[in-house]
Protein backbone atom coordinates (compact mmCIF):
# COMPACT_ATOMS: atom_id res chain seq x y z
CA UNK A 1 0.00 0.00 0.00
CA UNK A 2 1.58 3.23 -1.17
CA UNK A 3 1.67 6.23 1.34
CA UNK A 4 -1.00 8.09 -0.89
CA UNK A 5 -3.46 4.84 0.31
CA UNK A 6 -2.96 5.08 3.64
CA UNK A 7 -3.58 9.10 3.78
CA UNK A 8 -6.62 8.96 1.22
CA UNK A 9 -8.23 5.40 2.18
CA UNK A 10 -8.59 5.12 -1.94
CA UNK A 11 -6.68 2.27 -3.27
CA UNK A 12 -4.21 2.42 -6.06
CA UNK A 13 -4.80 -0.95 -7.05
CA UNK A 14 -3.61 -1.27 -10.92
CA UNK A 15 -2.61 2.42 -11.80
CA UNK A 16 -3.35 5.47 -10.46
CA UNK A 17 -5.84 5.80 -13.86
CA UNK A 18 -7.58 3.50 -12.04
CA UNK A 19 -8.15 6.33 -9.29
CA UNK A 20 -9.43 9.13 -12.00
CA UNK A 21 -12.04 6.55 -13.37
CA UNK A 22 -13.54 5.99 -10.09
CA UNK A 23 -13.24 9.53 -8.91
CA UNK A 24 -16.33 11.38 -8.66
CA UNK A 25 -14.44 14.39 -9.58
CA UNK A 26 -15.37 13.47 -13.49
CA UNK A 27 -18.72 13.71 -13.69
CA UNK A 28 -19.06 14.80 -17.30
CA UNK A 29 -16.74 12.47 -18.59
CA UNK A 30 -19.57 9.77 -17.03
CA UNK A 31 -22.40 11.25 -19.22
CA UNK A 32 -20.77 12.31 -21.98
CA UNK A 33 -18.45 8.96 -22.78
CA UNK A 34 -17.35 9.99 -25.79
CA UNK A 35 -15.53 12.91 -24.22
CA UNK A 36 -13.41 10.21 -22.18
CA UNK A 37 -11.85 10.25 -26.56
CA UNK A 38 -10.76 13.36 -26.41
CA UNK A 39 -6.88 14.67 -26.63
CA UNK A 40 -8.22 16.84 -23.78
CA UNK A 41 -9.26 14.30 -21.56
CA UNK A 42 -5.94 12.00 -22.16
CA UNK A 43 -4.02 15.96 -21.14
CA UNK A 44 -5.80 15.63 -17.71
CA UNK A 45 -5.53 12.56 -16.89
CA UNK A 46 -1.90 12.35 -17.59
CA UNK A 47 -1.38 15.74 -15.40
CA UNK A 48 -3.46 13.91 -12.79
CA UNK A 49 -1.07 10.71 -13.21
CA UNK A 50 2.03 12.58 -12.86
CA UNK A 51 0.68 14.71 -10.07
CA UNK A 52 -0.51 11.72 -7.76
CA UNK A 53 2.80 9.70 -8.28
CA UNK A 54 4.86 13.34 -7.00
CA UNK A 55 2.42 13.59 -4.20
CA UNK A 56 2.99 9.94 -3.29
CA UNK A 57 6.76 10.66 -3.11
CA UNK A 58 6.65 13.71 -0.81
CA UNK A 59 4.24 11.59 1.01
CA UNK A 60 6.57 8.79 1.56
CA UNK A 61 9.17 11.05 2.16
CA UNK A 62 7.24 12.54 5.32
CA UNK A 63 6.07 9.55 6.61
CA UNK A 64 7.10 10.08 9.93
CA UNK A 65 4.80 13.18 9.83
CA UNK A 66 1.75 11.97 8.40
CA UNK A 67 1.72 9.29 11.74
CA UNK A 68 1.20 12.77 13.65
CA UNK A 69 -1.49 14.35 11.40
CA UNK A 70 -3.97 16.55 13.11
CA UNK A 71 -7.97 15.90 12.12
CA UNK A 72 -7.50 19.14 10.28
CA UNK A 73 -3.49 18.37 8.07
CA UNK A 74 -5.98 15.08 7.39
CA UNK A 75 -8.75 16.45 6.12
CA UNK A 76 -7.06 18.97 4.37
CA UNK A 77 -4.65 16.85 2.17
CA UNK A 78 -7.54 14.49 1.21
CA UNK A 79 -9.52 17.70 0.15
CA UNK A 80 -6.68 18.87 -1.64
CA UNK A 81 -6.25 15.18 -3.50
CA UNK A 82 -9.82 14.99 -4.19
CA UNK A 83 -9.35 18.83 -6.18
CA UNK A 84 -6.99 17.39 -8.45
CA UNK A 85 -9.30 15.63 -10.45
CA UNK A 86 -11.61 18.91 -10.94
CA UNK A 87 -8.47 20.27 -11.95
CA UNK A 88 -7.62 21.00 -15.56
CA UNK A 89 -4.81 23.76 -15.13
CA UNK A 90 -1.05 23.07 -15.05
CA UNK A 91 -0.25 25.82 -12.63
CA UNK A 92 -3.12 25.08 -10.10
CA UNK A 93 -1.79 21.88 -9.67
CA UNK A 94 1.55 22.87 -9.00
CA UNK A 95 0.34 24.78 -6.23
CA UNK A 96 -2.24 21.53 -4.96
CA UNK A 97 1.09 19.80 -4.97
CA UNK A 98 2.73 22.67 -2.56
CA UNK A 99 -0.26 23.14 -0.46
CA UNK A 100 0.34 18.87 0.47
CA UNK A 101 3.84 19.60 0.99
CA UNK A 102 3.71 22.24 3.12
CA UNK A 103 0.65 21.26 4.99
CA UNK A 104 3.02 18.13 6.16
CA UNK A 105 6.14 20.36 7.01
CA UNK A 106 4.76 24.02 7.85
CA UNK A 107 4.28 25.20 11.21
CA UNK A 108 0.75 27.22 9.81
CA UNK A 109 -1.92 26.13 12.29
CA UNK A 110 -4.61 25.25 10.46
CA UNK A 111 -7.42 24.47 13.88
CA UNK A 112 -10.43 25.85 13.17
CA UNK A 113 -9.56 27.08 9.54
CA UNK A 114 -9.38 23.73 7.86
CA UNK A 115 -12.66 23.73 6.38
CA UNK A 116 -12.66 26.79 5.10
CA UNK A 117 -8.95 26.63 3.94
CA UNK A 118 -10.15 23.20 1.99
CA UNK A 119 -12.84 24.84 0.40
CA UNK A 120 -10.53 27.40 -0.36
CA UNK A 121 -8.13 25.05 -2.12
CA UNK A 122 -10.79 23.74 -4.46
CA UNK A 123 -12.29 26.81 -5.37
CA UNK A 124 -9.30 29.68 -5.74
CA UNK A 125 -7.72 29.55 -9.33
CA UNK A 126 -4.59 30.03 -10.52
CA UNK A 127 -5.27 33.53 -11.57
CA UNK A 128 -6.34 34.45 -7.97
CA UNK A 129 -3.30 32.75 -6.49
CA UNK A 130 -1.30 34.71 -8.26
CA UNK A 131 -3.18 37.60 -7.61
CA UNK A 132 -2.76 37.09 -3.73
CA UNK A 133 0.95 36.15 -3.88
CA UNK A 134 1.50 39.52 -5.75
CA UNK A 135 -0.10 42.15 -3.88
CA UNK A 136 -0.67 40.76 -0.40
CA UNK A 137 2.07 43.08 0.75
CA UNK A 138 -0.48 45.83 0.03
CA UNK A 139 -2.75 46.54 2.75
CA UNK A 140 -5.91 46.63 0.95
CA UNK A 141 -6.94 47.45 -2.25
CA UNK A 142 -8.96 50.18 -3.66
CA UNK A 143 -11.38 50.43 -6.60
CA UNK A 144 -10.76 53.92 -7.83
CA UNK A 145 -14.15 55.23 -9.64
CA UNK A 146 -12.49 57.44 -11.86
CA UNK A 147 -11.94 57.95 -15.57
CA UNK A 148 -8.45 57.10 -16.14
CA UNK A 149 -6.47 55.05 -13.80
CA UNK A 150 -3.93 57.36 -13.45
CA UNK A 151 -6.39 60.45 -11.83
CA UNK A 152 -5.92 59.02 -8.38
CA UNK A 153 -5.75 62.99 -6.71
CA UNK A 154 -5.71 62.45 -3.10
CA UNK A 155 -5.46 58.51 -2.88
CA UNK A 156 -1.78 58.92 -2.66
CA UNK A 157 -1.75 60.59 0.11
CA UNK A 158 -4.75 58.98 1.63
CA UNK A 159 -3.88 55.31 1.03
CA UNK A 160 -0.47 55.06 0.12
CA UNK A 161 -0.22 51.45 0.79
CA UNK A 162 -2.83 50.49 -1.14
CA UNK A 163 -3.50 48.63 -4.26
CA UNK A 164 -5.49 51.12 -6.77
CA UNK A 165 -7.23 49.24 -9.32
CA UNK A 166 -9.15 50.44 -12.37
CA UNK A 167 -13.37 49.74 -12.34
CA UNK A 168 -14.31 47.00 -14.45
CA UNK A 169 -10.96 45.81 -15.07
CA UNK A 170 -9.87 41.65 -14.65
CA UNK A 171 -8.24 42.57 -11.22
CA UNK A 172 -11.76 44.02 -10.43
CA UNK A 173 -13.54 40.82 -11.40
CA UNK A 174 -10.30 39.12 -9.19
CA UNK A 175 -10.98 40.94 -5.81
CA UNK A 176 -14.42 40.53 -6.16
CA UNK A 177 -14.49 36.42 -6.62
CA UNK A 178 -11.48 36.33 -3.82
CA UNK A 179 -14.51 38.27 -1.68
CA UNK A 180 -16.51 35.82 -2.63
CA UNK A 181 -14.21 33.05 -0.96
CA UNK A 182 -13.58 35.34 1.98
CA UNK A 183 -10.38 36.22 1.37
CA UNK A 184 -10.96 40.16 0.64
CA UNK A 185 -13.06 41.80 3.39
CA UNK A 186 -14.80 45.15 2.86
CA UNK A 187 -13.93 48.28 4.87
CA UNK A 188 -16.53 49.94 3.33
CA UNK A 189 -16.43 52.86 1.50
CA UNK A 190 -13.90 55.41 1.09
CA UNK A 191 -14.53 59.34 1.86
CA UNK A 192 -14.80 59.49 -1.79
CA UNK A 193 -17.22 56.71 -2.15
CA UNK A 194 -14.95 54.23 -3.40
CA UNK A 195 -15.02 50.57 -2.54
CA UNK A 196 -12.19 49.15 -0.07
CA UNK A 197 -11.10 45.26 0.38
CA UNK A 198 -8.77 44.43 2.95
CA UNK A 199 -6.59 41.26 3.14
CA UNK A 200 -8.41 38.85 5.47
CA UNK A 201 -6.33 36.81 8.28
CA UNK A 202 -7.23 33.65 5.94
CA UNK A 203 -4.90 34.82 3.20
CA UNK A 204 -1.62 34.65 5.10
CA UNK A 205 -1.96 30.84 5.72
CA UNK A 206 -3.01 30.29 2.40
CA UNK A 207 -0.15 31.92 1.19
CA UNK A 208 2.24 29.50 3.26
CA UNK A 209 0.53 26.62 2.32
CA UNK A 210 1.11 27.82 -1.89
CA UNK A 211 4.38 29.03 -1.64
CA UNK A 212 6.83 26.48 -3.50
Amino acid sequence: MTSLEKITGNPLTESVLTLIGASSGMPVAALLPVLSNSLANTRHKQRIEAALIEVNEILTSHEDKIKNLTDDQYKLINETVLSFFNTTCATKINYLKSVIKNTLISDVVIAEDGVVLSRVIRDISADEILFLLKNFSYKGVVLCERESVSDYGDYDNYFPEFLKLKPSSKEELTCRSLSSLGLLASNGLTAMGDINWRFTSLVAKLIVLLKD
